[in-house]
């Protein structure tokens, strides 16, 4: 398994995938090579999310160092297309949210 996720997820809108399996499983379904990234999210460096609202999408988030927050690394909809304005929105309140909380 992964180590826990750094930001707690929404339940049925942003959910942290939590193992290796589910990470095949998140890349397999979006048509994207979100697996590769199961090194990095072992390491602590990076995170991924399944996004179910505004629209259904991939999120990574990462931290550049040790000292900042989490930000948005890639957020992205089936075969790696973009994203709605709404659903960015969404994403950013959601992290902003939790960075007033720690």
């Amino acid at each position: 398994c992964f180590p826990a996720p750094p930001i707690p997820g929404i339940p049925g809108q942003i959910e942290p995938i939590t193992s290796p399996s589910d990470l095949v499983d998140e890349g397999e379904m979006q048509g994207n090579c979100v697996a590769s990234y199961a090194g990095r999210v072992r390491e602590g460096d990076l995170y991924i999310y399944r996004v179910l609202h505004p629209e259904r999408a991939t999120l990574s988030i990462a931290r550049r160092s040790p000292h900042h927050d989490w930000e948005i690394d890639e957020l992205e909809c089936r075969y790696n297309t973009d994203v709605s304005e709404e659903s960015e929105e969404f994403i950013q309140a959601w992290l902003e949210r939790h960075h007033l909380l720690v």
